[in-house]
């Protein structure tokens, strides 16, 4: 398995917080989050 370099694991936390807060926001957040989780 290649190594991730460090530019790359700070762009997908930026990105998952990013995509988290919005499900959040969301009204069906708990199925989303769900959703997320079986994929």
């Amino acid at each position: 398995k290649p190594q991730l370099s460090n530019e790359r694991r700070e762009a997908q936390r930026n990105t998952d917080a990013a995509v988290l807060g919005a499900i959040k926001a969301n009204a069906d957040s708990r199925i989303l989050r769900r959703y997320l989780k079986s994929r």
